[in-house]
């Protein structure tokens, strides 16, 4: 329920606009600060989660774990970017959640767009999850 807010904060470059009160390269450093320490927090959750998952399993097959749990992921990113629930929804308005969720499920070709988002961003928070796996066995 949390971990794709950490991803989230990456969609906050939407809201980069020229503003006459403060330079853009300032908005820019700022949201991508703000981006990265979201998308580090996001792929230490995940890697404790992938952890936990391979004292379980015998079989290590790294994308059976992690498709699911990025697609997860950027199925929240676009719950709340787009449809625009928060969090709190889980609780506070759970029948219209599951009711719009169930509609993206249930028309998928109605929904394009929408899985188009999904997908892609499923496949960059997993190419930059493993990008930075690969990274960090080389720099240990």
């Amino acid at each position: 329920m949390f971990i794709p807010n950490s991803f989230y904060i990456i969609t906050d470059l939407f809201h980069l606009r020229e503003n006459s009160n403060t330079p853009l390269w300032f908005d820019l450093l700022l949201i991508l600060s703000f981006a990265w320490n979201g998308l580090l927090a996001g792929i230490l959750s995940v890697r404790h989660m992938e952890k936990i998952v391979e004292l379980l399993w015998i079989d290590k097959k790294e994308l059976i774990f992690l498709a699911p749990v990025m697609l997860l992921n950027a199925l929240g990113i676009f719950i709340g970017r787009y449809l625009r629930y928060n969090s709190w929804d889980v609780i506070t308005n759970p029948f219209h959640l599951m009711m719009d969720i169930f509609n993206l499920l249930k028309h998928p070709i109605a929904y394009k767009d929408a899985w188009g988002m999904i997908i892609f961003y499923s496949i960059f928070i997993t190419l930059l999850y493993m990008t930075i796996k690969r990274v960090n066995k080389y720099i240990s």
